[in-house]
């Protein structure tokens, strides 16, 4: 998506997922942007800083938020590793197992809740969700089923095979 932030004075949410901190959202707070993720620990979520300018030290680690277009991906899979690029830059790249975050409520212009609205333009922004495909899964699991059947056919062919190799190379001897 891109983003162009007019002002970022209070909080500002880009995007959000569900409210409060139970789901993903974008945060932009004076020069900090942040990707906020609900979690199962103490704080009930997890902050990701995606850019930051500390005034106090003149040290920016950041870019400027306000009055520039941004490009912004954020990518979150199964396995909870969390990926965020900002302009092309990959910013945060790191596994979190405690994420537990909730997608009931897709608001683009606001997040944590409506009171928090973004002042600026979003746009190319899309969303996308889902499960493991089963198809993928069930193909899998086929796969490995046949093999199995496979080598215990082989396995019960032999067996066969075997008793009636050995029982007709003997010869009955008469008493």
């Amino acid at each position: 998506m891109q983003f162009l932030a007019y002002s970022t004075k209070g909080y500002t949410d880009i995007f959000g997922t569900a409210p409060v901190n139970k789901g993903i959202r974008v945060e932009l707070s004076g020069e900090t942007a942040a990707l906020v993720v609900g979690a199962k620990n103490a704080n009930g979520w997890d902050p990701f800083v995606i850019s930051r300018i500390n005034k106090k030290t003149l040290q920016p680690t950041g870019v400027k938020l306000e009055n520039a277009v941004h490009q912004l991906t954020v990518m979150i899979d199964r396995a909870k590793h969390v990926s965020v690029t900002l302009d092309g830059k990959q910013v945060v790249n790191m596994d979190s197992p405690d994420l537990n975050y909730d997608i009931s409520d897709l608001t683009v212009g606001s997040g944590f809740s409506v009171a928090r609205t973004f002042n600026g333009r979003v746009s190319n922004f899309s969303y996308s969700y889902g499960f493991y495909a089963p198809r993928v899964v069930s193909a899998t699991a086929w796969l490995w089923a046949r093999l199995v059947l496979f080598f215990l056919a082989i396995a019960l062919l032999f067996f066969l095979l075997r008793d009636v190799l050995l029982t007709s190379g003997r010869e009955e001897q008469p008493v």
